[in-house]
């Protein structure tokens, strides 16, 4: 991560994760320029701290309804969310940290398939 971005150029970061990137090779593939004063790359740094954690995934085949909704919620807010929707299921997909995946699955298992 290069913080404090706002007080350099385009073309100063763009050097400066260059050669970043150069000393450090593959550890560092991918780094994040943010300014917090300007709320600058926040979002790709979330992205960046979420994508390095330990995740698990869990595929979830539920029904179109109230509770599944619900769930969608709640999964959203705790995790990485695929959902895809055909006539009354929903097949999702949940990416998070292994806890949280055994929530989901918890909550998962509580809705009502018929």
């Amino acid at each position: 991560m290069l913080n404090k971005a706002d007080l350099v150029t385009d073309e100063e970061l763009t050097a400066r994760r260059r050669a970043v990137e150069a000393v450090a090779g593959e550890q560092v593939a991918g780094t994040v320029a943010v300014s917090a004063l300007e709320g600058r790359g926040t979002e790709r740094l979330a992205d960046a701290v979420v994508d390095a954690l330990p995740n698990e995934r869990a595929t979830f085949d539920l029904p179109n309804t109230g509770a599944t909704q619900a769930f969608l919620a709640w999964a959203h807010d705790h995790g990485r969310v695929s959902a895809e929707y055909a006539g009354e299921r929903v097949s999702v997909q949940f990416s998070a940290r292994p806890a949280v995946v055994e929530r989901a699955r918890s909550r998962a298992a509580g809705i009502r398939t018929d």
